[in-house]
């Protein structure tokens, strides 16, 4: 992933639906994540600078649901999701936001960087912030694939830190013996 923050252009199909949504009394919910290739080129795929007239990404690859989300302090929304290993390996050039209703929201590309590359031995995990200044927050819903799954990244550091003290003391206590020639 890279290190600055992708800046998702907002889609006039994707504000349209949350309008509506709002309109009816409901909210408009994040449900999927896609990426693609981006534009095909002599070279290969090349990212592109994204409109707000987009319906689609231009090169499709996946679409995968959301593993978790969270509101970050009235700014926007952070999403998670989860790119499986394919054996067809290439460059995420392109990703975008999708409504329960199969509308766009968002879209992100760029000529000059990407996101990461595809392998058929590991899969790709990843976060997108959506500042979306052009909407109110209250008229979006995140829905995620599995929300009861914890976050274990507390849990497993707790655990980390206590296998590393134990190591330490087994050392200790080894350094010790040798030194009373135990």
């Amino acid at each position: 992933m890279t290190a600055a923050a992708l800046q998702m252009t907002i889609t006039t199909a994707g504000l349209a639906a949350v309008i509506a949504a709002q309109g009816d009394g409901l909210q408009a919910t994040i449900t999927e994540i896609a990426v693609g290739k981006g534009i095909a080129s002599a070279g290969g795929f090349v990212g592109y600078e994204p409109a707000e007239t987009a319906t689609a990404l231009v090169s499709e690859t996946a679409r995968v649901p959301l593993i978790s989300g969270q509101v970050l302090a009235d700014e926007g929304f952070r999403v998670q999701a989860q790119v499986p290993a394919t054996e067809d390996v290439y460059t995420i050039r392109e990703i975008g936001v999708f409504l329960s209703d199969g509308t766009l929201l968002a879209v992100w590309s760029d000529p000059t960087r990407l996101v990461a590359a595809t392998s058929p031995l590991a899969d790709i995990n990843f976060a997108v912030d959506l500042h979306l200044e052009a909407l109110p927050l209250d008229a979006l819903a995140i829905t995620v694939l599995e929300p009861d799954i914890p976050d274990l990244t507390a849990v497993l550091a707790e655990l980390l830190a206590a296998a590393t003290r134990n190591h330490i003391a087994n050392i200790d206590l080894d350094q010790r013996c040798r030194a009373a020639g135990i």
